[in-house]
């Protein structure tokens, strides 16, 4: 069973180029393990998406003046596609949420997060 601050050093594990398989033999557990762990994290209640997509990121864009057209220029994602992640039309990929995650500088749970970040 993984720990919130175990399987949060696995995301930045994979974030920094490690494979799955060298993960797992990390924490002693199997790629396929690792993998379903990651599946069930990103894929976020479609539900709750559709309502309130990622407050955080798109808080944290405007914050940084990031365009979407700059956001997708660095994500190698289409603008159209990140417009729809914004409305709640698409759920990104985890190569993507990663991605903006490093560019926004909001850890991957916070990002993820669909309550606001209370100010320090």
């Amino acid at each position: 069973m993984l720990n919130k601050e175990r399987f949060m050093d696995m995301v930045s594990m994979k974030f920094d180029g490690y494979t799955l398989q060298e993960i797992g033999n990390k924490y002693g557990v199997s790629k396929q393990y690792v993998q379903e762990s990651f599946s069930s994290f990103f894929t976020p209640n479609k539900d709750a998406v559709r309502n309130c997509i990622y407050p955080n990121l798109k808080k944290r864009c405007l914050e940084n003046k990031i365009s979407v057209k700059q956001l997708s220029e660095m994500t190698g994602v289409n603008h159209t596609t990140i417009r729809d992640f914004f409305k709640g039309k698409r759920i990104p990929k985890t190569k993507t949420i990663l991605k903006m995650s490093e560019i926004t500088g909001l850890t991957v749970e916070q990002m993820l997060s669909l309550e606001e970040e209370k100010p320090c």
